[in-house]
């Protein structure tokens, strides 16, 4: 949706549109928001201390497309960076591994980012994605597990599960109240 609003708002400054245009306005957008992708994707893998990691491009082009999604009235970046936090912060209160808490809170939906193309849930395909790019097994299973598809075997992955409760359920309240009695 984005690219072609860009491209449309793009030819609509040019007045005089034709095919080859069209086409060539097509592609200079693509090629301007892969690029914006990136860079959203490494600042976020920054932001999240993981840039030590080395995650390549088209890692981070999955991570930054979840700045375009949305999923039940939540931006799906943001809702990631939430869950990501109060997983942390709770497996810090726990004694838990924070590393794993905080990777599988926030990379509990990177299957966000593509699944409408691909048409496997969202969690199989973050799975998928997370395998593809070498995270532990224990950050797999964290953020795979949030909606029950195999059983919670570490306390991590609990969290991440309540983590993600706690901020749907937030937003939704919200929204209520925003609404009125």
């Amino acid at each position: 949706k984005h690219i072609a609003r860009e491209t449309i708002a793009r030819l609509v400054k040019e007045r005089m549109v034709n095919p080859d245009k069209v086409k060539f306005a097509l592609a200079e957008v693509q090629k301007s928001v892969d690029k914006n992708l990136i860079r959203i994707g490494h600042d976020v893998i920054k932001k999240l201390e993981l840039d030590h990691r080395k995650f390549p491009d088209d890692f981070a082009k999955v991570v930054g497309r979840l700045q375009f999604r949305t999923s039940y009235g939540q931006n799906i970046l943001k809702h990631s960076y939430e869950v990501g936090y109060f997983t942390l912060m709770l497996g810090a209160e726990l004694g838990l591994d924070m590393e794993t808490s905080k990777i599988g809170g926030f990379f509990h939906d990177l299957g966000k980012a593509i699944d409408q193309e691909v048409g496997l849930p969202h969690d199989v395909l973050t799975k998928e994605i997370m395998e593809k790019y070498t995270f532990n097994e224990d950050e797999i299973h964290a953020a795979w597990a949030h909606h029950d598809a195999i059983p919670q075997r570490t306390a991590e992955a609990m969290l991440v599960k309540a983590g993600d409760a706690i901020s749907a359920g937030r937003r939704l309240k919200l929204a209520k109240a925003d609404v009125g009695p």
